[in-house]
């Protein structure tokens, strides 16, 4: 399970053939404890057909940790109980215990599912979750360029949240090398690049996801190669020509590569920013090439370099196209377009703060992560079996309110109309700094209307004076369609969804250590009429 086991034989000292060994976890080749499913990271490919019935048994062997699996980007409508979120759709997992997951395929794409417990994602449970609807395709859409990148941690990232919270700073050596499926080749180690085959003259479906738990947004470019990005999130966008896309913590872009170089290896390259400031390397091999080796040295980009969905350039930044320049392949519904039936702002920082969480942490300030002043507290019985517990709050109004720090700790639930047309406006009132938060909604994918980087620093409160005086950007022409979107440092990023699948949706920060620290919350939606799956387990206080 370690690089230097028996199963990676000479991985790590650059024999790649070595590096597909069975049970052969390769990381960055330095020795420490992991959590992968069925010992692989990334995890076993899921990829099944549209209206699929997928069932996954999820056994817990760990030896004293609860644990779940989140199906990202699948709806479940209808099948709400699967959504994989400790104490909102089920019980925690506990050790030695079996959960069965049942639920359709039902949207089409690229999707992945991953743990949402703790920090375990980070420390490498996560795998592709691919629904493919068949159609004659002109391009070659292959289960080996299903590419999952990851931002690792040279340590356990448990021991650096405590760092971060202790001693109320962000870190910046925390990350040691970017994942690519698994294989963490920098200029620091003799990890081999992971391979890419493809064959001169045709084109290829490259199905990209984020599976990192950091705040670092990551470009992606080919050497001697532009490409076409094609989806995200799951959902089609009409194609547009770029050198490079950027993807945030949780999204997924899908692009179309055409391979009309000469034959040889060209680096496909992985350029971190914030808490990943450096570069890995991947290999696109042509058939035929005299040598799979890439350099990792970084050529200065041309000034007039393309670049897709940079999250902190302001909008109508110079080569760069925002979320709100890309354009779906179907329009908005007309419906959506109207005046909204609720709209709601979501603002948030992360910030020390001389106040004590749950997280147990005791000390004169630590780093405190919120939704509108508000620490989410987790319910001790799943929503959807206890859709009232005690401690609810929707605003500054629980009774655990620090007056003071003007903060608060409760159940954070916000109820809208069913089958209302909902806005939801995030504000990333900012640090002065580049960091990026990426926004996930469960049950739902919304449309991106509106993006801007303001500056440095902002408020809600600043951003509501600019929408009242209509110098808010909203674009209705066949916005983009995702169900995770990445809000820069001060600035907004408006969504809207028609709230029609009842049940209790966590929406939440998609930064592992944000996420545990509080910055999550939950949209409630209808009246739920589920029924409860056979035998479901139940949990909760013991009085």
């Amino acid at each position: 399970m370690l690089s230097n086991e028996q199963s990676c034989l000479g991985c790590e000292f650059g024999n790649y053939t070595d590096c597909l060994s069975r049970e052969c976890v390769i990381a960055d080749g330095n020795n420490r404890i992991i959590e992968v499913y069925n010992k692989m990271m990334p995890g076993p490919s899921i990829e099944v057909c549209e209206g699929d019935q997928i069932i996954v048994d999820f056994t817990n062997n760990l030896l004293d940790v609860d644990s779940t699996i989140h199906w990202h980007g699948m709806h479940q409508r209808g099948t709400q109980f699967m959504d994989g979120i400790s104490f909102v759709s089920h019980c925690a997992i506990i050790p030695r215990t079996t959960f069965r997951y049942s639920f359709n395929a039902s949207q089409v794409g690229t999707h992945w599912y991953h743990s949402h417990s703790s920090v375990q994602r980070s420390n490498g449970a996560y795998g592709a979750l691919i629904i493919r609807r068949p159609t004659f395709q002109r391009t070659f859409d292959l289960s080996e360029h299903i590419v999952i990148i990851n931002d690792w941690f040279k340590d356990l990232p448990i021991t650096h949240l405590y760092k971060q919270v202790r001693n109320k700073k962000i870190y910046t050596d925390l990350i040691s090398s970017i994942l690519v499926n698994g294989f963490g080749s920098t200029v620091n180690n003799t990890i081999p690049p992971k391979r890419f085959f493809v064959k001169q003259g045709f084109r290829y479906r490259f199905r990209i996801i984020h599976a990192g738990g950091e705040t670092c947004p990551i470009k992606i470019n080919i050497d001697n190669h532009s490409f076409y990005v094609v989806s995200t999130d799951g959902n089609d966008i009409i194609p547009i020509l770029t050198d490079s896309v950027s993807i945030s913590n949780g999204e997924r872009f899908d692009i179309v590569v055409e391979t009309n170089q000469r034959i040889s290896s060209y680096a496909i390259r992985f350029t971190g920013s914030i808490l990943c400031s450096f570069s890995a390397v991947a290999a696109l091999v042509y058939d035929g090439a005299k040598t799979a080796t890439v350099s990792y040295e970084y050529d200065a980009l041309n000034p007039d370099f393309v670049g897709v969905a940079n999250p902190n350039m302001p909008r109508k930044a110079p080569n760069v196209y925002s979320y709100t320049d890309l354009r779906s392949t179907t329009r908005i519904p007309r419906d959506l377009t109207g005046s909204p039936d609720f709209q709601y702002y979501v603002a948030f920082k992360v910030e020390p703060l001389g106040y004590n969480t749950t997280s147990g942490f005791n000390s004169t300030g630590i780093i405190s992560a919120h939704f509108n002043n508000i620490v989410m507290e987790i319910p001790s019985t799943p929503l959807l079996l206890n859709p009232n517990p005690s401690n609810v709050c929707s605003s500054k109004d629980s009774p655990n309110c620090d007056k003071d720090l003007n903060i608060c700790e409760c159940v954070h639930i916000v109820e809208f109309p069913y089958n209302g047309l909902i806005e939801v406006v995030y504000v990333d009132e900012g640090q002065g700094t580049t960091l990026v938060h990426s926004m996930h909604l469960h049950g739902y994918h919304f449309y991106v209307i509106g993006q801007d980087k303001l500056g440095a620093r902002t408020t809600a409160e600043q951003v509501k004076e600019l929408d009242r005086k209509g110098l808010l950007y909203r674009n209705f022409n066949r916005p983009i369609i995702k169900d995770t979107v990445a809000v820069a440092d001060g600035g907004y990023t408006i969504v809207r969804f028609r709230a029609d699948n009842p049940g209790f949706w966590l929406m939440h920060c998609h930064v592992d250590f944000h996420s545990v620290l509080g910055m999550m919350m939950v949209f409630k939606t209808g009246d739920l009429n589920v029924p409860i799956p056979h035998n479901f387990p139940t949990c909760g206080n013991y009085p």
